[in-house]
């Protein structure tokens, strides 16, 4: 898992990789949802990804975890954002789009 700054104000930028014996077993949703009570811990207003229009498996975790997808400017990837209630120390989504 990665969770960095990003060029907004307040949002963090994450990722993730899994090797192919880690996949299908929910350890991603896992860790991506660990990572966004981390990020709301830290404050953070919200929290960026981007994958491939391909990368079904992201784009399903991503969405199951109430991030808003839309087409980046290439044309290629999706960026995904969820903004955050660091207050109540979880992710609630505000249904917010950048």
């Amino acid at each position: 898992m990665r969770l960095k700054r990003a060029d907004e104000h307040g949002v963090l930028e994450t990722g993730i990789w899994l090797t192919r014996s880690a996949r299908g077993r929910g350890l991603g949703g896992a860790a991506m949802a660990a990572t966004l009570v981390q990020a709301a811990t830290l404050g953070a207003t919200g929290v960026r990804a981007e994958t491939t229009s391909t990368n079904t498996s992201a784009l399903a975790v991503l969405r199951r975890l109430g991030f808003t997808l839309a087409p980046a400017q290439d044309g290629q990837n999706i960026r995904a954002l969820i903004r955050l209630d660091p207050e109540a120390g979880s992710h609630e989504c505000r249904q917010s789009v950048d």
